[in-house]
C-alpha cells in the first residue's frame, strides 16, 4: 500500500514538473502546430471577455469551471474537517464519514475527467482534428487536465490506508490536495499577467484553500448541529472551527484584495465592466457573509452553550427542571443556528459561482476608461483576436488610432493589417474612406493577457474621424497562412459626445 502510495505521489510530482517545460509538436514531428498555436484556444476559454463567447460555447465552459471549482472546495473542505475539526472515533457527521470521503474524491476525479476529455476535445475540433493525446501531452491546459482526476484518485487512494500507515498517508493526501489547489491559479488569470504571476499563482492558490477550509467547517458544523445526538459537541467543534474561520476569512480577504488590485486599475471598471461587476457581486457576498458569521460566534453559539450549562449545576428535582429547560432552550438555539448556518451556505454557493464565472471572464483593460481614448472595440475569434484604439482628438487637432492584433505563436506577424474610417454622415456620402497609415510597432510578440498568442501593435497620428457623429470603421487582417479577417463596427455618434 504504501509503496503504490508513494509511486503515485512521486508521478504526480513529475506531472506538475513537466507542465511548464513541454516539448512542442514541433518538436515530436507529429503535427504542423507549436505549443503556442494548441494552446491559444485553451487560454482563450480561461480569459475570454465577458462581451465574447467562449470557442465551444460560454455557458458550457462557465459551468465547467464551476464544477471544477466545487470538486476542489469538496476534496479540501471533508479532508479538513475530519482530520482538523472532528478529531474523534466516534462517528463523524453525515457526509464526513471515511465512506464519504471516499465517495468524494471519486466524484471529484469523475467531475476533472468528463470537464477535462470536453475541454481536450473542443481543442481538438477547433484544431482540425488533432488527436486528444497530442493536445493533452502538449499544452499546460491538456496536462492540468490529467493532473487533476490523476490526484484526485491518489487522494483516494491514501483514504484507505489503515490506521498504522495514516501517519504518512495523511500527509500526502494534504500535499495532493495542495497541488490540486495550485493547478487553478495556473489556468487563471494569476498566470496571464506579465509581471508578478507568481505572487498571483500563489496568492489564488491560497485564496482557494482558504475558502474552501471555510466552507468545509461549516458545513460539517451544519451537519453536526443536523443530529440531536451531538448537541454536546457543537460547542467543541464550534470553538475549533472558530480559531480557523477567522484567519480564513482574513485571508480571504487580502488575497481577493491582491488578485483585484493586480486586474482592475479604476474604480470605474467595477462599475463599466462584467468582470467589475463580478467582482463588486463577490464582495457583497462575502461582506453578507462576514455578517452571518458574526451571528453564530456572539449570539447563536453562547445561547446553546448557556442552555446546555444549567443542568449540569443542579441536582433533585431542580435538575430535572433545569435539563427539561434546558433541552428547550438549546433546541430552539440549535435551530437558530441551523438557520443561520443554512443561510450562510447558500450565500457561499452563490459566492462559489460568482467565482467561477469571474475566472472565466476577462478583466478589463484600463485604456478602455481612459476619456481621451473613447473608441475602443475587441473582436475575438477562433483564429485571431483584434483591438481597435482610437482617441478623440478634442483636444488637439490630432488622432491616435492604435491596432493590437493577436494571431498564434509560430505563423509570424500579419501579411498586412489595415483601417479604414468612413463617414456616416449624409452630408459627407459622397466621400472616400480614409485609410489610417498604420505603421507597425517595435515591440512585438507580447504575449499580453493571452498565453499563446503572439501581439503585434500598430499605430497612427493623424486626422481621421469625427467621433461626433457616426462613422463605420473597417479592420482587414491578412495572416502568412493566407488566412483574411475582416470586421466592421460603427464608431463616433452621440455616445462619444
Amino acid at each position: 500500500m504504501k509503496k503504490f502510495a508513494i509511486l503515485g505521489f512521486l508521478t504526480m510530482l513529475l506531472i506538475v514538473m513537466w507542465i511548464p517545460s513541454a516539448p512542442s509538436i514541433t518538436e515530436a514531428a507529429a503535427y504542423p502546430y507549436d505549443e503556442g498555436t494548441l494552446s491559444y484556444i485553451a487560454a482563450e476559454h480561461d480569459h475570454s471577455s465577458g462581451d465574447h463567447e467562449h470557442v465551444g460555447g460560454q455557458n458550457l465552459m462557465v459551468a465547467m469551471r464551476i464544477a471544477e471549482i466545487i470538486a476542489a472546495v469538496a476534496i479540501v473542505g471533508i479532508l479538513f474537517f475530519r482530520y482538523f475539526m472532528w478529531k474523534s472515533d466516534e462517528q463523524a457527521p453525515y457526509g464526513f464519514s471515511q465512506k464519504a470521503e471516499r465517495i468524494t474524491m471519486i466524484i471529484a476525479a469523475l467531475i476533472w475527467a468528463v470537464s477535462g476529455i470536453a475541454r481536450l476535445s473542443m481543442l481538438s475540433d477547433q484544431l482540425g482534428g488533432i488527436p486528444i493525446t497530442t493536445i493533452a501531452t502538449a499544452t499546460s491546459i491538456g496536462k492540468i487536465a490529467m493532473l487533476r482526476p490523476a490526484g484526485a484518485l491518489l487522494i483516494l487512494l491514501l483514504a484507505f490506508a489503515p490506521k498504522k500507515e495514516q501517519a504518512w498517508a495523511r500527509p500526502l493526501q494534504y500535499l495532493a490536495a495542495a497541488g490540486l489547489m495550485v493547478t487553478f491559479p495556473l489556468t487563471g488569470h494569476a498566470n496571464a499577467a506579465e509581471t508578478g504571476a507568481f505572487g498571483l499563482i500563489t496568492a489564488h492558490a491560497i485564496h482557494i484553500a482558504a475558502a474552501a477550509i471555510w466552507l468545509g467547517g461549516l458545513v460539517g458544523l451544519f451537519s453536526l448541529a443536523s443530529r440531536p445526538s451531538s448537541i454536546h459537541r457543537i460547542n467543541e467543534v464550534a470553538g475549533r472551527f472558530a480559531k480557523w474561520a477567522l484567519p480564513s476569512i482574513v485571508i480571504i480577504i487580502f488575497s481577493a484584495l491582491w488578485l483585484t488590485f493586480a486586474q482592475i486599475t479604476s474604480y470605474k471598471q467595477l462599475f463599466a465592466s462584467q468582470y467589475g461587476f463580478l467582482i463588486l457581486v463577490k464582495t457583497f457576498l462575502l461582506l453578507l457573509i462576514i455578517v452571518l458569521g458574526a451571528l453564530h460566534r456572539l449570539w447563536f453559539m453562547p445561547a446553546i452553550e448557556a442552555a446546555v450549562s444549567p443542568s449540569q449545576n443542579s441536582s433533585g428535582l431542580s435538575s430535572l427542571y433545569a435539563a427539561s429547560e434546558a433541552n428547550k432552550s438549546s433546541g430552539a438555539s440549535v435551530q437558530r443556528l441551523l438557520a443561520g448556518v443554512r443561510a450562510e451556505i447558500a450565500v457561499a454557493i452563490c459566492l462559489i459561482i460568482a467565482a467561477g464565472w469571474l475566472s472565466s471572464t476577462s478583466p478589463p483593460n484600463a485604456d478602455v476608461f481612459n476619456s481621451s481614448e473613447p473608441v475602443h472595440w475587441h473582436e475575438m475569434g477562433e483564429e485571431a483576436h483584434m483591438t481597435l484604439r482610437v482617441s478623440n482628438g478634442y483636444e488637439s487637432d490630432e488622432q491616435l488610432v492604435r491596432l493590437m492584433v493577436w494571431l498564434p505563436e509560430g505563423i509570424g506577424a500579419p501579411v498586412s493589417a489595415t483601417v479604414s474610417i468612413q463617414s456616416l454622415d449624409p452630408a459627407k456620402a459622397d466621400e472616400e474612406p480614409i485609410t489610417v497609415p498604420l505603421a507597425i510597432e517595435e515591440e512585438t510578440g507580447n504575449k499580453f493577457e493571452f498565453p499563446g498568442f503572439a501581439k503585434y501593435n500598430y499605430s497612427a497620428k493623424g486626422a481621421f474621424a469625427d467621433l461626433l457623429l457616426p462613422n463605420k470603421a473597417v479592420v482587414d487582417i491578412t495572416d502568412s497562412a493566407g488566412n483574411e479577417f475582416h470586421y466592421e463596427k460603427v464608431i463616433g455618434g452621440p455616445a462619444q459626445k
